[in-house]
């Protein structure tokens, strides 16, 4: 019974324990959503831009938790904690693409208007000189 019981802790600590990141960064993204609904659940209701930086300023807030106990836990050199780093570069590659993206509609959004704008004003002036035939 002891043997069984020292290979179940011995598979928990192999196997289970790796997991643990990739449950923190799901723990991460559930508690920010959490704080938004709590946020909504008291009438303040947030533009998806303000709900893309709590998520942004939560997860920081996280991650130098996350890294600080690693610190103190003289763990800071395990590959999960290189994993965490990676974790933290995505997330920053993640802001600076939304910032593209977001730039780059705006910009589209600009040029159609501004095509369109200038279509109307060429049809009227067409409109203009075309003698009235009536």
């Amino acid at each position: 019974m002891g043997e069984l019981f020292t290979m179940f802790i011995d598979y928990f600590r192999s196997e289970v324990l790796p997991l643990w990141d990739p449950l923190f960064f799901f723990v991460v993204i559930l508690g920010a959503t959490f704080v938004l609904k709590i946020f909504e659940k008291n009438g303040v209701y947030l533009s998806k831009s303000n709900k893309f930086w709590i998520v942004f300023i939560f997860a920081t807030i996280a991650s130098f938790v996350y890294i600080s106990l690693g610190r103190y836990s003289g763990k800071l050199a395990d590959p999960q904690y290189a994993l965490f780093r990676n974790f933290l570069n995505y997330v920053a590659a993640i802001l600076f693409y939304h910032i593209i993206i977001k730039t780059s509609v705006k910009l589209f959004q600009f040029g159609v208007e501004w095509g369109n704008k200038k279509l109307n004003q060429q049809t009227a002036n067409k409109e203009k000189r075309r003698p009235d035939h009536g």
